[in-house]
């Protein structure tokens, strides 16, 4: 669980919260723009926050070795007798 990812998703959904409220006032262009990249954030954060909460910790977020395995190089693969 990371705290300070809670804390600025709660940043983030005022933020949008408060550029929404004023797009609904103003209707124009900037505060259109910017109530987009706030929510685009707000959006972000949430689906991080909710990637680390299912994510254990100490587990690696990558493939692990043996899904890894069709793809890795062999080291015989190179042959300096077979070059000109």
């Amino acid at each position: 669980m990371d705290f300070d990812a809670r804390l600025d998703l709660t940043a983030a959904l005022r933020e949008r919260d408060e550029l929404r409220s004023r797009y609904e006032e103003v209707s124009d262009i900037d505060t259109y723009v910017e109530m987009h990249a706030a929510e685009v954030r707000a959006t972000a954060m949430g689906r991080y926050l909710a990637w680390s909460e299912e994510t254990p910790p100490g587990a690696e977020p990558h493939p692990s070795q043996e899904e890894l395995e069709p793809y890795s190089l062999e080291v015989a693969w190179f042959d300096p007798a077979l070059l000109p």
